[in-house]
C-alpha cells in the first residue's frame, strides 16, 4: 500500500496530466473555450446583477428556459422532416436551428416577466411584493410546463432517448463548434453592450439604486440587460446548465463585492475569481469523471465559504 505521501504525489501528476485532454480532445478543447468565454462575460454580469437587485429574476429566466427546450424538442423534427431542405439537416444547422428556437422563447418569457417588473414599480420606485410572487409563479409554472413537455417527447425523431438532465445540469459531450461559434458571436455583443459602455452602465445602476430612474432610456437598460440575460442563459445551459447557470451569475459578483474596496476592483475580483473557478472547476470533472456545471458550482462555492471563513478570522 503506498504511503500517503506518495499518494499525494501521484494523485497530482495524474491530475496534471489530465490537463492534456485539454487539448488532445476536440470536446474538451469546445468546453474550455466556452467556459472561458462564459467566465468573462458574467464576471461583469453578475456583480451588476446583484447591484441591480435582480438575483430573483436571473433565477426566473434560467428556470423558464426549461419551456423553452421542451418546446424545441416538440418543434424541431416536425420542421426538420416537412420543411428544411435535406441539405440543411446536418446536425451542425439543426444544432442552429435549437438554439434559436430556445432563445427567442425564452426571451418572450423574459420580456413578460420583465414587463410585469416594470409595471409595478411604484412612485418610489420599489417593486410591489406582488410581482416578485407573479415572478415565482410565473417560472414555476413555465418550469413545469416544460418538465410535462419534455416527458411526452421523450424520444427524438433519430428513436434516442432525451436526456432531460444533461439540460439541466450540463454535459460538456453536448458542445459543439456551432456552441462556441454562438458563445463568441455572444461575448462581441457583450463587448458592445456592456464592456465599451460600462461607465454608463455603472452610473445606470447607481441611478437606480438612488430611485432616480423615470426616463425611457432607463427602460432601455433594464429591457437589455433582461434579453442579455436570457442570451447568456441560452447559450450556457450544454455547459453547465439551466439551473447551475445561477451559480456563475451570482457567486463571483457576491464574491467580489465582498472583498473589493472599490469598483473597479470588484470587476477584477469577479474575473479573477469566474476565470479561475471555471478552469478548476472543467478540470476536477474531467479528472473525475463527475457532472460540469455541478462540479463548477461546488467549486466556486467551497471557494466562497473559504475565503469569507478566512475574512472572519483575519478580522476578529
Amino acid at each position: 500500500m503506498e504511503s500517503s505521501p506518495s499518494f499525494i504525489i501521484s494523485f497530482f501528476q495524474s491530475f496534471f496530466i489530465s490537463l492534456q485532454d485539454f487539448w488532445n480532445f476536440p470536446f474538451l478543447s469546445f468546453a474550455l473555450v466556452g467556459g472561458i468565454l462564459l467566465a468573462m462575460m458574467t464576471a461583469v454580469i453578475s456583480p451588476l446583477m446583484l447591484a441591480r437587485n435582480h438575483t430573483f429574476m436571473g433565477t426566473a429566466i434560467s428556470h423558464s428556459s426549461l419551456l423553452g427546450m421542451a418546446l424545441t424538442g416538440m418543434i424541431l423534427p416536425p420542421l426538420k422532416d416537412h420543411f428544411l431542405p435535406a441539405q440543411w439537416s446536418t446536425q451542425n444547422i439543426l444544432d442552429g436551428f435549437s438554439f434559436a428556437i430556445v432563445l427567442v422563447i425564452t426571451m418572450a418569457l423574459a420580456l413578460v416577466m420583465a414587463l410585469s417588473q416594470k409595471n409595478g414599480k411604484g412612485k418610489d420606485g420599489h417593486n410591489h411584493q406582488h410581482n416578485d410572487q407573479f415572478l415565482g409563479v410565473f417560472y414555476t409554472g413555465a418550469m413545469a410546463l416544460g418538465i410535462i413537455l419534455a416527458s411526452l417527447n421523450t424520444q427524438n425523431s433519430s428513436g434516442n432517448s432525451l436526456s432531460l438532465s444533461q439540460f439541466l445540469f450540463g454535459n460538456i459531450l453536448l458542445l459543439s463548434s456551432v456552441d462556441i461559434g454562438i458563445l463568441a458571436a455572444i461575448f462581441l455583443v457583450f463587448l458592445v453592450l456592456f464592456i465599451l459602455p460600462l461607465g454608463q452602465w455603472i452610473q445606470n445602476t447607481v441611478d437606480e439604486g438612488n430611485h432616480r430612474l423615470d426616463s425611457p432610456l432607463a427602460t432601455w437598460y433594464t429591457m437589455v440587460f433582461y434579453i442579455f440575460m436570457a442570451l447568456l442563459i441560452v447559450a450556457s445551459i450544454k455547459l453547465c446548465g439551466a439551473i447551475l447557470i445561477e451559480t456563475l451569475l451570482i457567486i463571483p459578483g457576491f464574491f467580489a463585492l465582498q472583498f473589493s474596496r472599490s469598483l473597479k476592483s470588484t470587476f477584477s475580483y469577479a474575473l479573477i475569481f469566474s476565470l479561475c473557478t471555471m478552469i478548476f472547476g472543467l478540470t476536477v470533472a474531467n479528472f473525475m469523471n463527475l457532472p460540469t456545471g455541478a462540479t463548477i458550482s461546488v467549486v466556486q462555492s467551497m471557494l466562497l465559504f473559504l475565503f469569507m471563513a478566512f475574512k472572519k478570522i483575519c478580522y476578529k
